[in-house]
């Protein structure tokens, strides 16, 4: 019998691990289960790297967004198919997947099978699964992660609020701060330009913290990724460019691309900081973003997600 390996952030409250545990043992009788709380980045990968993946039938890995990034150097390329259940604020790739599920769905996944290959992104060695770039992307995930570490609050009122708490922190730097603007040289074999831009997001996915529509005919298996250059940085301009995202329309001015490979480089020599799956990754006066095909499997029950255009057609005939 293959075993099923069962990882949940440790820094959860423990009435939460402890509901998990309850809910793999009621659920999971047919399967030998292991089940680990990896309290850090360096516990979770340990972990990870320690399983034979001929042994495992899948890897459950109940977290957010982030959790999923700091376990990807553990997993990716392992033939370990990995079954998300969402445990973050936002679970973008869970949504992309249409991974929301209860745990009386898991054994009929696995035993199913129902997992399929996906691409990967990886930025200066750094890898993302779903949506990353530079700009007030970056700044706002740096900034919520510093204020959810101080104060633990943040935790409960960011999941009472969802994307919500996004949407909020966004308005308030586009208003209130400048560190996110940049002036860069953007290369690939589709798109060459000098821009200042508040924003780049490099997409394999469709949508961006829940409701952000970053890159409506994104798909994360076909071995591309999308870019969305936000090449302007008036405080009223990006207000619009983010109405425009969040309603799901074509941004008015935004260059957008498709390619397997990007670079970013800074015009003046500074330091870029560029953020993936809700997770600071790296700073770099120089960013090489590249696809992975197929680097990944994971579990879905959507086999083939739709772009946003095929779901609404009307919203194409209103952009035009």
């Amino acid at each position: 019998m293959k075993k099923v390996f069962i990882v949940v952030n440790g820094c959860k409250a423990k009435a939460e691990i402890q509901l998990h545990q309850l809910m793999a043992e009621k659920f999971l009788k047919n399967f030998q289960t292991q089940f680990a709380c990896p309290e850090s980045t360096e516990e979770l990968r340990e972990c990870l790297w320690k399983l034979q993946p001929a042994d495992y039938e899948c890897v459950i890995l109940i977290g957010g967004d982030g959790t999923l990034n700091q376990a990807l150097p553990a997993v990716m390329g392992r033939n370990l198919p990995l079954l998300l259940i969402a445990g973050g604020t936002a679970n973008d790739l869970v949504e992309e997947l249409g991974m929301r599920v209860n745990w009386e769905k898991v054994p009929e996944l696995i035993q199913e099978k129902q997992y399929e290959e996906m691409d990967l992104i990886i930025v200066n060695g750094c890898p993302f699964a779903t949506v990353g770039g530079i700009g007030f992307g970056a700044l706002l995930t740096l900034q919520f992660n510093q204020l959810r570490n101080r104060f633990k609050p943040i935790n409960w009122l960011a999941k009472k609020m969802k994307s919500q708490i996004y949407s909020f922190l966004s308005l308030e730097q586009i208003f209130f701060q400048n560190g996110y603007k940049h002036k860069v040289r953007i290369t690939s074999e589709s798109y060459h330009g000098v821009h200042d831009t508040a924003a780049i997001f490099i997409c394999n996915q469709q949508k961006l913290g829940g409701d952000l529509w970053v890159s409506p005919n994104a798909r994360n298996s076909d071995g591309y990724m999308e870019s969305l250059i936000i090449a302007k940085t008036r405080a009223v301009d990006v207000l619009k460019v983010f109405s425009d995202i969040k309603r799901g329309r074509p941004p008015e001015g935004a260059i957008t691309f498709t390619s397997k490979k990007v670079v970013v480089e800074s015009i003046d020599g500074e330091k870029l900081c560029v953020f993936g799956d809700g997770e600071t990754l790296t700073k770099a006066s120089r960013l090489e973003f590249s696809i992975l095909p197929s680097s990944l499997k994971v579990y879905r029950t959507n086999r083939l997600r739709k772009t946003m255009t095929e779901t609404y057609p009307e919203l194409l005939s209103e952009s035009v």
